[in-house]
């Protein structure tokens, strides 16, 4: 029964630090599963298949966007996050075995979110994520370590407006075109809306009840980390 919390605007390097704490912790059953929403401000990732020739744009050209370019472990390639997006981050220790049914149940809940929202989207043969007519809505990128799962699930909101996805080649697919939930419905969605159909669509997908949860139950690192984090934005 994984327990959904809600992070906010993080920065990308403020998950970074927070990630091993977690998968720590979840690994000597410190704390329960997790589902972990947030926002990041504009990053490019950089995945462990990532090419050089996947960035578009030279290093002048990102510093005008503050598009910093991030080293992460998990597979797949390069991506960009930013507040466009709706970041679903699982913290869940699986058992041996379990990581392709895992991972067919994630894109049950994301078709059944972009339902929930008016979009028909699918699975596409090979291509990890979601798709729709006009073109990629959701990317899934995972790792597992130490049999808990790490990284997680970009669903597209609004369209890009930091120029993330022109400064690469999303995913290494230089043909893709990067679609998302306003531009398929027409209208502006409510993060709130979006984060309970994820929530929702989870439990469907997964057959396990998702409960809400607050910041004590992270690890007393973890949630120092978040506080100073907090203190720093409104200082």
């Amino acid at each position: 029964m994984p327990v959904a919390l809600d992070l906010g605007l993080l920065p990308y390097s403020r998950y970074q630090q927070l990630l091993p704490l977690l998968t720590e912790a979840r690994r000597q059953d410190l704390m329960p599963d997790l589902l972990l929403f947030a926002v990041h401000p504009p990053v490019i990732t950089l995945g462990r298949q990532s090419q050089p020739d996947e960035i578009r744009w030279n290093a002048e050209q990102l510093a005008a966007a503050e598009l910093p370019l991030v080293e992460i472990g998990r597979g797949g390639h390069t991506t960009y996050h930013g507040p466009d997006q709706q970041m679903l981050y699982p913290i869940i220790r699986l058992e041996l075995g379990r990581l392709h049914p895992f991972l067919a149940a994630i894109h049950e809940a994301l078709e059944l979110t972009a339902s929930a929202m008016g979009v028909t989207a699918w699975r596409r043969e090979g291509f990890p994520g979601l798709w729709t007519a006009r073109g990629k809505l959701a990317s899934i990128g995972l790792a597992v370590q130490g049999g808990v799962t790490t990284h997680g699930i970009a669903l597209n909101c609004e369209p890009a407006t930091s120029g993330g996805f022109e400064a690469i080649v999303p995913c290494g697919i230089p043909e893709i075109v990067m679609t998302d939930l306003q531009t398929e419905t027409g209208q502006r969605l409510s993060r709130f809306a979006v984060r309970s159909a994820l929530a929702t669509t989870w439990e469907l997908a997964h057959g396990s009840r998702v409960e809400a949860g607050a910041l004590d139950l992270l690890p007393l690192d973890a949630q120092e980390l978040l506080a100073e984090e907090a203190a720093g934005r409104h200082a």
